[in-house]
């Protein structure tokens, strides 16, 4: 994929915030160091994360409606969901975030001039993203083979579960203890270095979309 040329920043409401809601700490470590790159300079936001996928839609009705609230009193907040697909079907996934949007009063979706809420997936999970960048993943634990592992080239449609065959590639490259297991720290270190531009999984790429769709939407 071509990098993209990027656009001039149009001007954000100073008032304006970005509440982004996650799966888990690995996801928000990951964010924190993607969404600068990504949001216009200056934008505010805040990444809360729940402990696990079950946790943060159970959650969502009640988060959401209050979002709406803090709207109906005048606040500019703005809304940015992003959770694994794992085994679920991936529209009945995005109709049920757009539902749950609808019921709470938001608008949705990142073709509406309007949109306050942007719900995105993750094909099959957030680690599929890192196969999508080896560069950054060489560059981010440098012992990390050349070439990306033959199986995850497309990673979007590679069998098993991304963040173990990505546990596996640490483990072999000779990374052990905290390196090789812990998840929040490979979102730390992936998320300063990934190309925002230039990445092999279409639902990153519709992520940065979305997320630069939200910040300007009128």
């Amino acid at each position: 994929m071509s990098p993209r040329t990027p656009s001039t920043p149009r001007q954000v409401s100073a008032s304006r915030v970005i509440e982004v809601l996650v799966e888990e700490r690995s996801a928000a470590a990951f964010l924190e160091g993607v969404l600068p790159r990504v949001l216009p300079p200056q934008t505010r936001f805040k990444v809360r994360s729940f402990e696990g996928k079950h946790d943060l839609l159970q959650s969502l009705p009640s988060r959401l409606a209050g979002y709406a609230a803090r709207r109906r009193d005048g606040e500019d907040v703005r809304v940015l969901l992003l959770v694994d697909r794992d085994n679920d079907d991936c529209q009945d996934l995005k109709r049920r975030l757009v539902s749950h949007a609808m019921t709470a009063g938001l608008t949705s979706g990142a073709a509406e001039p309007g949109a306050v809420l942007v719900a995105r997936i993750a094909v099959a999970e957030l680690e599929a993203w890192y196969f999508g960048d080896w560069a950054a993943a060489r560059r981010a634990f440098t012992k990390l083979p050349a070439a990306t592992p033959a199986a995850w080239r497309n990673p979007e449609h590679a069998s098993g579960k991304p963040s173990h065959y990505f546990q596996s590639a640490l483990r072999r490259a000779g990374y052990t203890g905290e390196v090789e297991k812990s998840k929040p720290t490979w979102g730390r270190k992936m998320g300063v270095l990934v190309d925002v531009r230039a990445n092999r999984c279409p639902s990153f790429v519709a992520f940065v979309d979305g997320v630069r769709h939200l910040a300007v939407a009128q």
